[in-house]
């Protein structure tokens, strides 16, 4: 396994695409994924801050990081799920178009629209991931030692 491949973001994305994969009756395995992949994101701020910590600039960056979307997100979310219970999420409800949903993200979502719509799990999380990863590329770049 590749050293990119054990980076924490990577974890994250990996379990979200098992997610995204799971089949309308693998709504179990859709949560279980979706909690590691939020978990493994959140623990990418983490390591970031354990690696960087000692950079003269770092608490600026870290200061600046606790406004992130993202980071917001993915903290709130895991510190439920590693404190309390597997993540609470919205699902969609509904006896009448049932056989019109394929995978088990379709009745999922953490979030709605300024109308109180649902808006699509996947997005959502799809959205803050490439946050952090922006947010984090960011830190690697700053922080990262020259070799």
């Amino acid at each position: 396994m590749s050293e990119i491949s054990r980076e924490a973001l990577s974890r994250a994305r990996f379990f979200f695409n098992k997610a995204k994969d799971c089949g309308i009756s693998q709504r179990d395995d859709f949560e279980a994924y979706l909690d590691a992949s939020i978990v493994f994101a959140q623990s990418a701020f983490y390591r970031a801050q354990y690696t960087y910590d000692r950079h003269p600039d770092f608490d600026i960056w870290w200061q600046s990081i606790k406004e992130n979307h993202a980071f917001a997100f993915f903290l709130k979310q895991r510190n439920f799920i590693v404190h309390r219970k597997p993540s609470t999420i919205g699902q969609v409800i509904g006896f009448n178009n049932q056989s019109i949903y394929t995978n088990a993200y379709q009745l999922y979502f953490y979030e709605k629209d300024y109308s109180g719509n649902p808006i699509s799990i996947i997005k959502t999380i799809d959205d803050y991931l490439s946050e952090a990863e922006k947010a984090l590329v960011i830190a690697y770049n700053k922080f990262k030692p020259n070799i």
